[in-house]
C-alpha cells in the first residue's frame, strides 16, 4: 500500500515541489495550471502543498476529460475544464484560450505551476487562425488513424497549435515549474502532451520529470 501510494501523482508532485518551495514563496503571484488524465490528482498534490506551505495561489486551471472525477472541492479561483479526448472539441480550445489569456498578463515576479500529464495534446488546444475547430478534429482524427509513432503525431501537432511546443511558456514573462508524468517512450518533455511548456532556452523555466512507464 505505501509503494502504490508514493506512485500515485498527488504525492508524486507533493513530494516533488518540496525543490521549489522557495521560488514558489518568494513568487507575487502564484498560478498553477493542471493538464491531462491526471490534471485533477495534481492538482490537489500542489495545493495541499501550497496549502502547507502558505503558498498563496492564486488562480488554479484543471483540464481533465469529460467525465472525469477529479475530487478538488470548491477551491478559491479554481476553473475546471471538462474536454474532449482523443478528440479536441470546443472546451480544449476554450481552456487553451483562457489560460493562455491568463499567463499573458503575468510577471517575472510570477510563478506557473504547469502539471503536464498525459492525454493532454487533445485536451489543451489553440490551433492555428487558419484552422477551424471542425478541420483541427477532422486532422486529429487522421493522425491518430495514421500509424505513426507518438512522436511523429506530436511534432505534427505542434506545427499547428499556438500553445504546443512551447509556446505557452513563452507567452508569459513568469517563471515555469513543470512537473511531468510521462506517457512515452523515451520521456521527452517536448513530446508530452506536444510540450506545451517545453522552452529549453528560457532561464527562467525548469521541469522535472516526476513519472515514467520507463524500466
Amino acid at each position: 500500500e505505501a509503494a502504490v501510494r508514493a506512485c500515485l501523482p498527488e504525492e508524486a508532485v507533493f513530494e516533488h515541489l518540496h525543490e521549489y518551495a522557495g521560488a514558489l514563496k518568494s513568487a507575487s503571484r502564484v498560478a498553477v495550471v493542471a493538464i491531462g488524465k491526471a490534471a485533477g490528482s495534481m492538482a490537489t498534490g500542489a495545493l495541499r502543498f501550497c496549502e502547507e506551505q502558505s503558498v498563496g495561489v492564486e488562480k488554479t486551471f484543471v483540464v481533465v476529460p469529460h467525465r472525469s472525477e477529479i475530487g478538488l472541492g470548491e477551491s478559491a479561483g479554481l476553473t475546471i475544464f471538462y474536454a474532449g479526448h482523443p478528440i479536441p472539441d470546443e472546451n480544449s480550445v476554450q481552456a487553451a484560450r483562457t489560460v493562455l489569456a491568463f499567463v499573458q498578463g503575468l510577471r517575472e515576479e510570477d510563478v506557473v505551476l504547469l502539471l503536464i500529464s498525459g492525454g493532454g495534446s487533445a485536451l489543451f488546444e489553440l490551433p492555428v487562425p487558419e484552422m477551424s475547430l471542425s478541420d483541427l478534429q477532422s486532422w486529429y482524427t487522421e493522425l491518430i488513424a495514421s500509424g505513426r509513432s507518438i512522436h511523429e503525431v506530436n511534432a505534427l501537432r505542434r506545427s499547428r497549435s499556438l500553445v504546443k511546443g512551447g509556446r505557452l511558456a513563452r507567452s508569459t514573462q513568469a517563471g515555469v515549474i513543470q512537473l511531468l508524468l510521462s506517457d512515452v517512450p523515451g520521456d521527452d518533455p517536448a513530446v508530452i502532451a506536444s510540450g506545451p511548456g517545453y522552452a529549453p532556452e528560457l532561464s527562467r523555466n525548469s521541469r522535472r520529470i516526476i513519472g515514467s512507464a520507463a524500466v
